[in-house]
C-alpha cells in the first residue's frame, strides 16, 4: 500500500509526503516542500525543504503507531522576540542557515478502506551541521540559539 499526503505547517509551510508499506510493520517515508512565509527567503540560500524516513508500524493496516529515525533538510531562522509590553521592539532575524537535522519521531496513522489517510505525529530534529546556523547582517555576533527543535504535524492524504 501507498500514501500520498499534503502538508500545510509551520515548519514546512507547503509540502508532500509519499509513503510505501513494506509488508505489515515497516514503511519508508519521502517528503518535500517549500518555505516561503517564515522569513527564509530573504536569508536563506533555498527555500526547499527534502525529508526521509524509515518507520516501524505497530498495529493493524487501518489504525497503527509508528516509529522512525530520518534525516531532513531545510531553511532555518531564529528571530528576536519582543514582550507584550515593548511598543518599540522590531522583530528581525538574526540567526539563519540551511541545516541538515537527524529526526526522531513518533507517531499514529490511519489508512480508511476509502482511501482516505491521516497521520499525527511528533519529533524531535537535531541538528547535524550548527555551524551552519549564522549570525545575519552586519553584527559581529548575535544571541546564541539552538536550531534543534521539536516538531509537531497532523496531514491528510490518499491512501492506495
Amino acid at each position: 500500500m501507498n500514501a500520498f499526503y499534503a502538508i500545510i505547517g509551520t515548519s514546512v509551510n507547503l509540502g508532500v509526503e509519499v509513503v510505501h508499506r513494506f509488508g505489515s510493520f515497516f514503511e519508508l517515508s519521502a517528503g518535500g516542500g517549500v518555505s516561503l512565509f517564515d522569513g527564509t527567503e530573504s536569508v536563506s540560500k533555498s527555500p526547499f525543504t527534502w525529508s526521509a524516513m524509515p518507520r516501524l508500524r505497530l498495529g493493524g493496516a487501518r489504525w497503527a503507531f509508528t516509529a522512525g529515525v530520518g534525516i531532513s533538510g531545510g531553511p532555518a531562522v531564529h528571530k528576536t522576540s519582543c514582550s507584550w509590553a515593548d511598543d518599540e521592539c522590531q522583530v528581525v532575524v538574526d540567526r539563519a542557515g540551511y541545516l541538515t537535522r537527524a529526526n526522531l519521531e513518533l507517531g499514529a496513522e490511519m489508512w480508511a478502506r476509502g482511501g482516505f489517510a491521516l497521520r499525527m505525529f511528533a519529533g524531535y530534529g537535531y541538528v547535524l551541521d550548527p555551524e551552519d546556523f549564522r549570525c545575519v547582517g552586519d553584527a559581529p555576533s548575535c544571541p546564541a540559539a539552538s536550531a534543534s527543535t521539536l516538531y509537531t504535524g497532523i496531514v491528510l492524504g490518499y491512501a492506495f
